[in-house]
């Protein structure tokens, strides 16, 4: 089973990309489909989720629904591992998974085709709404963490 992250989009494309955000419990969906389909025995599908961005996008979309105030400013030069290290500091993003990302960010994620929306039919989750819901869960770990160590609290 090969899992990708988009679909090409040859007249936006912008170089940075163009990603179809999946969300995890979709991957699951079609897992748990192809289990329960004969047809998809022996084959490979690309998955990908409802919508077309490039991780520009993306990031303006974490950006905001976190509320957060943010710039974004074309830069001459293109350095991961220094740009890494800020992400690493200003984001909950560690520098390491970052930096995975950056290197990643000047190569198409593609799909190449979309057979497994066919065979196994389901909503996909939209970016937006995947974010809301990382965001969610990371609220109510963090608060869970805070009242199981209430001496760390300040």
């Amino acid at each position: 089973f090969q899992a990708e992250d988009g679909i090409r989009d040859l007249v936006r494309s912008r170089g940075l990309g163009d990603v179809y955000k999946r969300q995890v419990d979709d991957v699951i969906g079609y897992l748990v489909g192809c289990l329960q389909n004969e047809e998809t025995a022996g084959k490979t599908f690309d998955i990908g989720g409802p919508e077309v961005m490039t991780y520009y996008d993306l990031v303006e979309a974490f950006a905001a629904e976190m509320e957060s105030q943010h710039i974004s400013a074309p830069l001459p030069f293109f350095m991961p591992g220094v740009l890494a290290k800020w992400v690493g500091a200003m984001t909950p993003v560690s520098a390491g998974l970052a930096e995975a990302l950056l290197k990643g960010i000047h190569h198409d994620v593609v799909c190449q085709e979309n057979r497994i929306r066919e065979l196994i039919p389901f909503e996909l989750t939209p970016c937006r709404k995947a974010i809301r819901r990382a965001l969610e869960e990371r609220e109510q770990r963090l608060e869970e963490e805070q009242q199981a160590s209430p001496h760390l609290q300040m």
